[in-house]
């Protein structure tokens, strides 16, 4: 019987290469090209989703390439390391090595923890964090009372915020003339890039 992997478990192959976020980033690009919407993959998903990624120029590309060679040097049926796939049709894969000396060579990437795939609740911005993107360009007190008076028009209350929230009172403040307006932008910019 052949195991399916997770994305999280595919992204992890990766990430000690790209790191969590472009791993992420990069799984789920491929899972979209592909048309792949579901969370556990197929080994011949996984195979698709790696060919994909491995005809990607730079670290990318090469991080995929050692992925699919991981999968199948650690193939539990000796004859898969050969072909990439089992020759009984029941061979077991995985991306990770099982125990021994292949065990401590990838030790730390496989000891890594698993990379948060899209969050299912939405970030939160701190109201004090949206004051302080703006404050080095107009000062503290006045960027203080720009976004609380925004605050209290749009008749939000609290000290955090959804990420929408924090948009909408950057994109009233973007609005405003000279350098408040300017310094917005490049805080909205800021927030949108934030992971």
């Amino acid at each position: 019987m052949t195991i399916a992997i997770s994305r999280e478990d595919l992204a992890l192959a990766l990430a000690p290469s790209l790191g969590e976020e472009k791993s992420v980033e990069v799984i789920l690009g491929a899972l979209g090209k592909l048309g792949f919407d579901a969370q556990v993959l197929e080994p011949a998903q996984v195979d698709a989703v790696l060919d994909l990624l491995a005809t990607e120029p730079g670290l990318v590309g090469v991080a995929a390439r050692v992925a699919k060679q991981r999968s199948r040097v650690f193939a539990d049926d000796p004859a898969s390391s050969q072909s990439g796939e089992s020759s009984s049709g029941s061979g077991r894969r995985s991306l990770w090595p099982r125990t021994g000396i292949d065990g401590r060579i990838y030790e730390s990437s496989s000891s890594m923890r698993a990379p948060s795939m899209p969050p299912t609740e939405p970030s939160k911005v701190r109201v004090k964090d949206i004051v302080r993107m703006i404050a080095a360009a107009v000062g503290d007190a006045k960027s203080d009372e720009a976004v609380k008076g925004i605050l209290g028009r749009l008749g939000i209350s609290g000290t955090e915020l959804t990420q929408d929230q924090a948009l909408q009172v950057l994109e009233i403040l973007t609005k405003e003339p000279g350098s408040l307006g300017v310094t917005a932008r490049f805080a909205k910019a800021r927030l949108i890039l934030k992971p």
